[in-house]
């Protein structure tokens, strides 16, 4: 089923209803039109080769609507998969959902859809990286959310003590400003408290 099909059942279902075309019906036609989405592949094949979504000159209504599109056909599609078994209680990553510039594509993914990938599907062997500028811009996360990442990493950055604190546990802003080349701040399971490390090694040149 493609665009084409979702706008006329949602037409059909104005007409039968009554009801006056609105802004859903005006964005399904307009996506209808530009031919933005057309499947080709069921999503045990899309979501198991690597692919990279670039939404760099896209406006916000066209992230919002390819964020439910992708990312609802990757939840439903992991929610039917088993478990991932563990191997020495080891858990193997089935698949690694990187989210570049996070704070755009979260304030444009549905937070509930985000949260169920993130929490539920971590069974299922998906592993999900947020990126950002600062954790500032991942205040938009739940508590629950913010507490079940597992690895939290920040660079040199000017950051608000809120978020930082959230993030990082009793972290100060000034530590995270004065971090130097090749050094962050890290949080791990094994270690509440956050720790400075050295990354790599800065080149002399």
């Amino acid at each position: 089923m493609g665009l084409s099909d979702i706008y006329a059942a949602v037409e059909r279902r104005y007409e039968d209803e009554g009801l006056k075309a609105d802004t859903l019906i005006a964005t399904l036609r307009r996506f209808r039109d530009y031919n933005l989405f057309e499947p080709r592949e069921v999503p045990a094949e899309f979501f198991g080769q690597t692919t990279i979504l670039s939404f760099h000159e896209a406006n916000n209504e066209v992230v919002r609507f390819s964020m439910v599109f992708v990312l609802d056909a990757l939840l439903r599609w992991l929610r039917a998969l088993p478990d991932e078994p563990k191997a020495a209680g080891v858990q193997r990553f089935r698949l690694v959902l990187v989210i570049d510039e996070a704070k755009r594509i979260m304030e444009a993914a549905p937070k509930e859809m985000m949260e169920a990938l993130i929490l539920e599907c971590r069974s299922k062997g998906l592993g999900t990286l947020l990126i950002s500028q600062s954790p500032d811009h991942l205040d938009g996360l739940s508590d629950d959310l913010v507490r079940s990442l597992e690895v939290a990493v920040c660079f040199e950055a000017d950051v608000e003590a809120r978020s930082l604190q959230r993030m990082f546990n009793r972290a100060k802003p000034e530590t995270v400003r004065q971090l130097q080349k090749g050094q962050c701040l890290v949080r791990t399971p094994n270690s509440k408290t956050p720790k400075v490390i050295q990354a790599w090694v800065p080149s002399s040149e």
